[in-house]
């Protein structure tokens, strides 16, 4: 069955051909969490805390189920921090002073991440919290993994600036200009470097770093940001705010009506998981075993999300489903032939040296 908000748009099914495995030890952290998180004050209540820290365990079993002890552990808080520091700065756009405050602490989150003894007494309770993590990340990752994930960091904190200057103005970028955004802003760079963690082996940088590597990487995550996007999409028009999204910027570049958009979208994120499928079987084909375990742990982020999103209380759907509708299907959509027309990501269906 197709989906319904309560403007009558069909949100078509969404295309999954992987199995979601979920790690139990992983679910059990909630409590742990929940009470760092109170302890470091990132929370105010502990109905927050405990919210927030359901999310980050339940997260991280669905979508990296590999993860164990205490990166694992590390994992939950990060995702259970990170979405409380987007409701923190979410309003970074609203105006000039708020956009400043933001592009501080973006400079001192960074620089924390980077350096995670640098944190100070008056450092606010974000920054210490991610020093935190961040140290814990530098006893369990090699250099080239740390490197990685510091640049997907510094790359997501340019992406969340981009879309406060976007919020400032009311703003819809080209798809061109969205699809490269939607990866950065939505910390791809980061996760996919804590998912080669959460494996525990150790692949080659020039595999992981080359041509191949690299649209393997993009197009996986790109295609859980849009299914975020989709599964989300109630919650977000509940709140009535400014949502940046596929659907919204079809059809505010006229490529489509707002009733065609949802299927638009949903064509566009099925031709790239499509090439996320003909780069995971290159891969398994011409990579050492560490690679093919990353591309498959990327597969597994892919279901994670898909079955995860849906059952956790931040992506609640403020008019939830009517029962016996679907959020996933076996069956792929239409796929064309070809790269998407948008310059930035056309070079995925390219020649791609591995």
């Amino acid at each position: 069955m197709r989906h319904k908000h309560s403007d009558d748009v069909d949100i078509p099914p969404i295309w999954c051909p992987f199995e979601a495995r979920v790690n139990e030890q992983t679910t059990a952290l909630v409590d742990s969490v929940a009470k760092w998180l109170r302890a470091g004050g990132i929370c105010d209540s502990d109905e927050f805390a405990y919210a927030a820290a359901a999310t980050g365990a339940y997260g991280t079993a669905y979508t990296m189920p590999a993860a164990t002890g205490t990166f694992a552990e590390a994992m939950s808080r990060y995702m259970a921090w990170g979405f409380v520091l987007d409701d923190h700065v979410e309003d970074a756009g609203t105006s000039i002073e708020q956009m400043e405050r933001f592009i501080a602490l973006s400079v001192r989150l960074m620089r924390v991440m980077e350096v995670p003894g640098c944190v100070l007494p008056d450092d606010d309770p974000h920054t210490r919290a991610c020093a935190d993590i961040a140290a814990v990340f530098h006893a369990l990752a090699p250099r080239s993994r740390l490197r990685r994930i510091f640049d997907g960091w510094r790359a997501y904190l340019f992406g969340l600036v981009q879309e406060g200057a976007l919020q400032r103005t009311a703003s819809v970028p080209t798809l061109d200009a969205y699809l490269p955004l939607r990866f950065t802003s939505g910390a791809g760079g980061v996760v996919c470097a804590m998912i080669e963690m959460s494996l525990g082996t150790a692949i080659d940088q020039n595999e992981i770093e080359s041509p191949l590597g690299r649209a393997l990487t993009e197009t996986a995550f790109t295609v859980t940001l849009l299914d975020n996007e989709t599964l989300s999409r109630r919650r977000e028009r509940a709140q009535e705010k400014y949502d940046l999204n596929l659907v919204r910027v079809l059809h505010a570049n006229g490529h489509c009506s707002p009733r065609q958009a949802p299927r638009l979208a949903a064509e566009i994120r099925d031709r790239i998981l499509g090439r996320f499928l003909e780069l995971r079987e290159r891969v398994h084909a011409e990579h050492s075993p560490a690679m093919g375990a990353y591309a498959d742990g990327l597969a597994e982020f892919i279901a994670g999300v898909v079955a995860f999103m849906p059952t956790d209380q931040r992506y609640a759907a403020a008019e939830p489903p009517s029962a016996g509708e679907s959020t996933s299907t076996r069956a792929p959509g239409h796929l064309a032939d070809g790269p998407l027309a948008t310059s930035s990501v056309a070079w995925w269906w390219g020649p791609l040296d591995s």
